[in-house]
């Protein structure tokens, strides 16, 4: 915006650098009457995760939505939670998917097969301005008929509007043998709106 905005005022020279400068100035006004902004301070470009192809016994296998995720964020559709691409910096990118349902988000991951599980992980975005939180409670649960699942592990976070923007992971390291993994998370009573993830990632 900023740079749209320079073009747009008349025949604006500035380049790359000076226009980085000219930004933290700005970014720190806005920050001083309210506004939430990206910090190019320590910016570094795309995030890393975006850029690499993942290898999981979870990608390229079928998804089934307990609970369907929204319209408007699909991401790549019922593929996009096991296609092994991670997701960058904002959720409009085509790799977040986007829940905002009342449970909010309730997958289950089919790997074709029983397999020894050690591990798993997913990443959930918040962005305070967009009504988007990190989950309070993500609970794993593990079956080998799709019906009868035994929870294998619940964790809960604080979540808190302080924290503007922010990426967290959330891992699960054990000892289970199944073919459907499935994977809950919910927001707690404190804030609602929306939950986003980019992958589930099974070894």
């Amino acid at each position: 915006l900023y740079a749209l905005s320079e073009i747009a005022w008349g025949s604006s020279r500035l380049n790359a650098e000076t226009l980085r400068i000219c930004a933290d100035s700005l970014n720190e006004q806005l920050n001083a009457e309210g506004y939430s902004t990206f910090d190019l301070k320590t910016e570094t470009g795309q995030r890393p995760e975006y850029k690499q192809q993942l290898e999981a016994l979870s990608v390229g296998k079928p998804v089934i939505y307990n609970i369907p995720y929204s319209q408007y964020y699909a991401a790549g559709g019922d593929s996009a939670l096991t296609d092994g691409l991670r997701g960058g910096w904002t959720y409009s990118d085509q790799r977040w998917q986007g829940f905002i349902n009342r449970d909010r988000l309730d997958v289950t991951i089919d790997l074709l097969e029983t397999k020894d599980i050690s591990h798993v992980e997913a990443d959930f975005m918040q962005v305070v301005g967009a009504e988007v939180y990190t989950p309070a409670v993500i609970e794993i649960l593990v079956s080998d008929d799709s019906f009868h699942f035994e929870s294998v592990f619940v964790q809960q976070w604080e979540v808190t509007d302080t924290e503007s923007f922010a990426i967290k992971r959330f891992e699960w390291d054990g000892q289970a043998k199944a073919r459907y993994v499935r994977l809950k998370a919910n927001c707690g009573s404190a804030f609602g709106g929306w939950i986003f993830t980019d992958e589930i990632i099974i070894r």
